[in-house]
């Protein structure tokens, strides 16, 4: 899309949450271009059809819609602001290619490596919590030294904010607040004295200030996660979960997939055909096939049934892998039902 005259008109929405810290990066970019948009705040408890429509595939916010072309992720939505707003200051990527490639990195591995982790530290407890606290502590130091290579450095971008500060922007809110609730302390002076003198210049800037959501309800938010997550781990802490699978099977693969979506452990067990173990006789007397997901100690078999099963056994674990909505789900058992009998086979044929 070639680049509009400044000032000519617009029509830019942003489909996002009144919390959600990626949504909060196209609410940064937007406001430091100087973009007027229009706000859409979803429920993801019940995803509108316009954010179904727009975003099919992760079905998450934030979306940029722009004269009703889609744009997901946050950092793509980024790239493609300073793109399509280049004469807007500040730039949010360096001209220079190399820069630009080191910008993107960073950019990366905040959501790759930073993000994680922390998640992992606030999410789990135990040996899981420890690793989380052990590789933020790492990820924080690298992040420290980046910033303290070039003395005077305001910022990651330079002078101005750039999307790598954009992209750690939730170090300014989210990372005191999960320090208050895990009672921890993720930055100090000692450690990192680049990372906390950033993180006030950016809580300083206008366009960050004015977007932050309501303290008080982001405690009770990310406090009563904390608590779910907790809960979860103690409920799902007795359960046995095993997959009777072979390493080639498509329909072994669903199972594994809907397993690791919903953060659910197991045990893997790789079954010769040519030689049916007494465990697959015994859990699939009819089919003696696999997939087998055994819960428990109780067998659930037929890899869509399995899939269906898993929806409804841990409902509370997201993503929900049927649609609430009884028509939808009709629709979607339809659809699934077909790729089993019609385009399976064709697939096989060709």
């Amino acid at each position: 899309m070639a680049a509009r005259e400044p000032g000519e008109e617009e029509e830019v929405k942003l489909i996002k949450t009144w919390s959600s810290p990626y949504a909060l990066r196209a609410v940064w970019a937007l406001k430091l271009k100087g973009i007027p948009y229009e706000s859409i705040d979803e429920d993801l408890t019940h995803k509108s059809d316009i954010l179904l429509h727009h975003n099919p595939v992760h079905k998450k916010v934030p979306v940029l819609l722009h004269h009703g072309r889609s744009i997901c992720e946050s950092l793509v939505i980024i790239e493609y602001i300073e793109e399509t707003w280049s004469h807007n200051p500040p730039r949010l990527l360096p001209e220079d290619p190399l820069q630009r490639a080191e910008t993107r990195f960073w950019a990366k591995f905040v959501d790759d490596k930073a993000l994680p982790s922390i998640w992992q530290a606030f999410s789990k407890e135990g040996k899981e919590q420890e690793q989380g606290l052990s590789e933020t502590a790492e990820h924080f130091r690298l992040l420290e030294a980046e910033l303290k290579k070039k003395k005077k450095r305001l910022f990651f971008g330079g002078e101005e904010i750039g999307i790598v500060d954009i992209a750690l922007g939730w170090v300014v809110n989210l990372v005191p607040l999960f320090e208050r609730i895990l009672g921890v302390k993720f930055l100090d002076e000692e450690r990192h004295p680049a990372l906390l003198e950033w993180r006030q210049r950016m809580s300083d800037v206008d366009v960050v200030k004015e977007s932050w959501p309501p303290r008080d309800k982001l405690v009770a938010k990310w406090t009563a996660i904390r608590e779910r997550c907790v809960a979860m781990a103690e409920k799902g802490g007795g359960e046995e979960v095993k997959v009777l699978k072979t390493w080639s099977s498509l329909f072994g693969l669903r199972v594994i997939w809907a397993l690791k979506l919903k953060g659910i452990p197991y045990d893997s067990i790789d079954e010769d055909l040519a030689n049916k173990s007494d465990l697959l006789l015994q859990y699939n007397p009819v089919h003696k096939k696999v997939p087998v997901l055994i819960h428990n100690g109780k067998p659930v078999c037929e890899s869509l049934v399995i899939l269906e099963y898993i929806d409804e056994a841990w409902s509370q674990n997201p993503p929900r892998l049927l649609p609430r909505d009884p028509v939808q789900r009709a629709s979607a058992r339809f659809w699934a039902k077909f790729a089993d009998e019609k385009v399976r086979y064709l697939v096989l044929l060709t």
